[in-house]
């Protein structure tokens, strides 16, 4: 193999792993809330994961109907900085590792 094969090889495998180290790799699940109204949780979601409105109502519907959702896929520090925007008004949530 040609040394500059290897360098080939060597700069896709970098490549790769930079990749992977900004997948997501955590999701942040909001569970269904009866103590705030729909708007108060929309809202939050919109100020926690930086979406649209429209996007808010289903991941708040979605929690609603299934008893949680995920509000946002990224890495651990994305999705722990969202989950305290979230818990500022008391909203149950969770990190989890996908």
């Amino acid at each position: 193999m040609a040394s500059t094969d290897i360098q080939i090889d060597k700069d896709i495998e970098e490549l790769l792993s930079s990749i992977q180290d900004k997948a997501p790799t955590y999701n942040l699940i909001v569970f269904n809330d009866d103590h705030h109204t729909m708007g108060q949780v929309v809202r939050q979601i919109i100020k926690a994961v930086k979406c649209t409105a429209e996007k808010a109502m289903q991941i708040m519907k979605e929690a609603h109907t299934t008893g949680q959702a995920i509000a946002l896929s990224g890495t651990k520090e994305e999705c722990e900085t969202a989950q305290r925007v979230l818990e500022e008004i008391k909203l149950r949530t969770r990190v989890d590792r996908i």
